[in-house]
């Protein structure tokens, strides 16, 4: 009788796995329609129509966890200015238009269309490379696909992080100290004062 039971597990034990490695055969085939999909494991969904409504400055290199400070000291050849535009999305109907069950890839970062802003500068709040205080050293910050921060002008379907590196040589140990400004098309603007780490030249 006890070996009867054990083979009764035995079998219920074996119909479980192989049910379960048929199940997941059928939905794998089901997400991969075909080999030549542009998107097998889904596309990113569209970018949102948002508002700028705040900003933040870092500087990398980003180590330990942490953006540099002005405290800190770092390569110049390491050097790099972040902002990140604080969004508020206005919009959803991109995603929210969407057909039932349609899939997403995990790997999406969130894009959106920035309906309010008309540009961004940054100017130096003391001399650096060269230039005196109060220079806009906008032209001489190269941001995406080498254009310069200066330059952009459509600020549709882009990230919130602009990443960039400035073509100015400091002196040794120098600091770069800058106010950033999102000028926006109403006419007001979002203003950022902030202070690089000290950077080492050589």
């Amino acid at each position: 009788m006890k070996q009867r039971i054990s083979q009764l597990k035995k079998g219920v034990a074996s119909t479980l796995i192989l049910s379960s490695l048929y199940m997941s055969i059928l939905i794998l085939g089901a997400c991969v329609d075909a080999m030549d999909d542009p998107y097998p494991f889904g596309k990113c969904p569209d970018a949102r129509d948002a508002r700028v409504i705040d900003l933040n400055v870092y500087y990398a290199p980003y180590e330990d966890s942490r953006y540099a400070i002005e405290t800190d000291t770092v390569s110049f050849s390491d050097f790099e200015i972040n902002l990140e535009l604080i969004p508020e999305v206005i919009s959803e109907s991109s995603i929210l238009g969407s057909l039932p069950g349609t899939a997403y890839a995990l790997s999406c970062i969130a894009t959106y269309n920035f309906k309010n802003i008309s540009n961004i500068s940054i100017t130096l709040l003391e001399p650096f490379g060269g230039l005196e205080a109060g220079a806009d050293i906008s032209d001489n910050i190269i941001v995406k696909n080498n254009i310069s921060l200066k330059s952009l002008e459509d600020f549709d379907n882009t990230f919130n992080h602009f990443r960039g590196v400035i073509n100015l040589l400091p002196t040794n140990y120098d600091q770069l100290k800058t106010r950033t400004i999102i000028t926006l098309k109403n006419g007001s603007e979002i203003v950022a004062d902030s202070s690089s780490p000290y950077l080492k030249v050589n």
